[in-house]
């Protein structure tokens, strides 16, 4: 049987803008007000699932965050962060680096795309490099500020 989802989270999570990083530098920080979830990555064009050669399923991790980014008088700041392989190092890394054992509701999390590793293909982009840091929810609010991991 299938997982029963709450009518109301998929009512009012429908069109959550994607964090984007646009160029070395890009910073996207925000309080977590979701529990993070894994989901399949999918292929932009065919939107078909993505899978290893073996078969197993590519994954990333969906952060929602509440930020103070807003595009126009409709953007409530909020925007989902898609964490791949080397967004996710650098979050795993933050996440160790303040002590608490995952991603949490009301966590403070901030990544930041500092460097590109060249792509040994020729044809393909470079890869991006990411920093985090991490507060745990409950540090966020007497703390303001915690060093950057980078990976």
């Amino acid at each position: 049987m299938a997982e029963e989802k709450d009518a109301n989270e998929l009512l009012m999570s429908a069109g959550v803008p994607s964090a984007k990083f646009p160029e070395i530098g890009a910073t996207v920080s925000g309080r977590i007000i979701k529990k993070p979830v894994v989901q399949q990555m999918r292929d932009f064009e065919t939107n078909e699932p993505l899978t290893y050669e073996d078969g197993n399923p590519k994954q990333q991790i969906v952060i929602t965050l509440e930020t103070s980014l807003s595009e126009d008088d409709d953007d409530d700041g909020v925007r989902n962060l898609y964490a791949k392989a080397q967004m996710q190092a650098a979050i795993r890394a933050a996440v160790r680096k303040s002590g608490a054992r995952g991603l949490e509701v009301g966590g403070q999390l901030t990544v930041t795309y500092h460097a590109d590793r060249p792509s040994q293909n020729r044809r393909m982009k470079p890869t991006k490099l990411f920093k985090a840091a991490y507060i745990p929810p409950n540090e966020s609010d007497t703390e303001s500020e915690k060093d950057d991991v980078t990976v």
